[in-house]
């Protein structure tokens, strides 16, 4: 009976062209491409440390300062990019903003900038660290040479001493968040697959609940089986949608791809009892359940920070506590601390939550739909 039953589920749920495109097209090829073409290349742009643009001029030759400025401007990373050598072309871009400073070359080199900010305390600090160092050399040089070889090593030393190590083997892309937003919508919106289930399920509501409840099958059996045909359904769309995001888009979300898929699973499980528990509260019909859920959902998509990144740490400060049963914000930090500290308690906290939000729903709706009798039918 239960494998007749999620058969037929399928087939109907597939025949709803309607139900399709929000569960697939919608979440997949539109939103989807559309935060690709606002977030995709602004991590890049306006987030990622980039060379600092600097007009070097010369006013006297200095050899020394020519070979340490080099090397920081070599590389795969470098710390400069020298746009001109010109002084008054290096002016004129330094009044339009097209540099950041202009570095004079000389026996002791100094900046100018035309205002205050991170880049150019950058320069600053470069700066000054050359002419101390240059300084400490140049008297020791002159004072006690024999201890020449000795400072030199202490101060490679010092540079040595401050390595770079990488927090996070993730995307450290702000905007990426979006994305994790992105999904945990489309794992909620599954609410309409548990509402359409309870729906179904009821004679007050459809032509289909009332062949459902005069039929000799079971209620639980006709619910578990509409249950898991909805989710197969909406964990298709998720897989969909993540190979879409990954694959065609070239988005780096910095979580493996079977964590990925568990999550989503999870979310979509969540997002399937939310319909199916409040779709047995009260006598409304399923569009007008629909529309509340949809506001709901919407709602708590905000507050996971879908329209403002910042959302769901202005919560956390304020509220904690809402974060901590808001299933959007679940699924988007199981995202989040996969992505920055890896697979650890934080995640399995979040996916242990999510999970007993989903079977406590469940087990409601079950309890509700077997308390329902009518009169006739």
């Amino acid at each position: 009976m239960f494998g007749h039953i999620f058969k037929y589920q399928i087939l109907s749920s597939v025949r709803n062209k309607q139900a399709m495109f929000w569960r697939f097209i919608f979440p997949t090829l539109i939103l989807a491409t559309l935060f690709n073409l606002a977030f995709g290349s602004l991590y890049e742009t306006t987030e990622k440390m980039q060379a600092i643009k600097v007009a070097v001029v010369t006013e006297e030759k200095n050899i020394f300062f020519d070979q340490v400025f080099n090397a920081v401007c070599e590389g795969d990373d470098p710390l400069f990019d020298v746009v001109t050598n010109d002084e008054e072309k290096a002016k004129e871009m330094l009044r339009d903003k097209d540099i950041i400073g202009i570095i004079y070359c000389a026996e002791e080199p100094h900046l100018t900038v035309a205002s205050e900010g991170t880049r150019q305390s950058i320069i600053k600090f470069f700066l000054d660290q050359y002419n101390v160092n240059q300084k400490l050399i140049m008297d020791f040089a002159k004072n006690d040479p024999s201890k020449l070889p000795d400072l030199i090593e202490k101060m490679q030393s010092e540079t040595s001493a401050v390595r770079t190590r990488t927090l996070s083997s993730g995307n450290s892309d702000v905007y990426i968040q979006y994305f994790y937003n992105l999904i945990a919508m489309q794992a909620l919106f599954s609410f309409t697959s548990g509402l359409a289930v309870i729906c179904r399920g009821q004679a007050n509501l459809s032509e289909i609940g009332k062949r459902n409840c005069a039929s000799p099958a079971k209620k639980w059996i006709c619910a578990l089986a509409g249950l898991a045909s909805e989710f197969a359904l909406s964990f298709a769309g998720s897989i969909l949608t993540v190979i879409y995001i990954v694959f065609i888009l070239k988005k780096e979300m910095g979580v493996s791809i079977p964590v990925m898929l568990l999550i989503t699973a999870v979310g979509s499980l969540t997002g399937i009892s939310i319909g199916f528990f409040f779709g047995g509260i009260g006598n409304a019909n399923e569009e007008k359940k629909t529309g509340i859920l949809t506001a709901i959902v919407m709602a708590l998509c905000f507050m996971s920070g879908l329209m403002v990144g910042t959302m769901r740490a202005v919560v956390e400060e304020d509220m904690p506590f809402f974060n901590h049963i808001n299933p959007a914000a679940l699924i988007t930090d199981c995202f989040y601390s996969v992505n920055t500290y890896g697979v650890g308690t934080r995640f399995a906290t979040d996916i242990i939550t999510l999970s007993v939000i989903s079977v406590v729903l469940t087990v409601g709706g079950m309890i509700l739909i077997r308390r329902q009798k009518y009169a006739s039918l």
